[in-house]
């Protein structure tokens, strides 16, 4: 297990809105595979330190994390949080020395709302929208991401909607403590086209032009609004696409236990796993 450093920063200031960052850097010989890491809320609400509990104990297994802020309602709608990680993901590359890492071991990572961010970055880092900021001394560097870790995320925000509002039309209130009363993700997208066009798995079913860096998907058994249907549905789409994905599905409760229970058996057994799948992604480039 490795020790750390840990530092926070602003790594993007855009529109005088200063998006702060947290860098644990192991110490010791890199360099070390590397994530970007965007935390959940619904793509409304939320800091780099919510996965806090997450991103020590990944990196004390040997990986560089960078957790990052991203632009949230009001001050940002879609697309502007996928152009913050694909920056980022270029930031990290261009002072990829000075965390102990290599621009070719930058990859993505999130819960929630920042796993289904991190997997659209990762598979359009070209696309003019989210590329879109200017990296000054970086012009060169693109967002092309080594490898993804996605954890419960919400891989398609479209089908989560329509799922929300069959729930409500039943009277299920089971889980807005979860979504929201209200559809709080609508204050991002503002309408249910823009969840389509940023949907990862419609974008695989339309045949959208994308990039397959491998990936890891962590999801519980137990967990009801980030669905195992969902997860299914894309990795047979990814896997048509050419891509690899692979999975980790967690036993018992709580559907988050890496963040809220990290010590319970099942959230050490998912470190072990996305440890092994970074690290192995280090070794195939050496």
């Amino acid at each position: 297990m490795f020790e750390l450093e840990i530092q926070d920063l602003v790594y993007l200031d855009r529109d005088n809105l200063a998006l702060g960052a947290r860098a644990y850097v192991p110490v010791g010989d890199g360099p070390f595979p590397t994530v970007v890491d965007a935390h959940g809320g619904s793509w409304v609400k939320g800091k780099y330190a919510n996965n806090d509990p997450i991103n020590r104990r990944i990196a004390q297994g040997g990986v560089m994390v960078l957790a990052v802020d991203y632009s949230l309602p009001p001050n940002g709608t879609y697309p502007s949080s996928v152009a913050d990680i694909n920056f980022a993901v270029r930031w990290l590359k261009l002072n990829a020395k000075k965390f102990r890492t290599s621009a070719d071991l930058v990859g993505v990572m999130g819960t929630s709302a920042g796993g289904h961010l991190a997997v659209l970055a990762a598979m359009k880092p070209f696309d003019p929208r989210y590329c879109s900021i200017a990296l000054s001394g970086g012009e060169a560097i693109d967002a092309t991401a080594a490898h993804v870790v996605t954890m419960w995320p919400v891989i398609c925000p479209a089908t989560r909607y329509e799922e929300n509002l069959e729930r409500q039309a039943k009277g299920d209130k089971s889980l807005e403590h979860r979504v929201g009363a209200g559809f709080a993700q609508m204050k991002y997208w503002g309408d249910k086209e823009a969840m389509v066009d940023g949907s990862p798995v419609l974008a695989l079913e339309r045949s959208d032009s994308v990039a397959t860096p491998d990936i890891l998907y962590v999801q519980a058994w137990c967990d009801t609004l980030h669905t195992k249907e969902n997860m299914d549905r894309f990795c047979r789409a990814y896997t048509s696409a050419g891509g690899n994905v692979e999975t980790e599905m967690l036993d018992g409760e709580p559907y988050d236990a890496l963040r809220s229970a990290p010590e319970t058996p099942q959230a050490r057994k998912a470190f072990e796993r996305i440890s092994a799948f970074l690290n192995g992604a280090r070794e195939s480039t050496e």
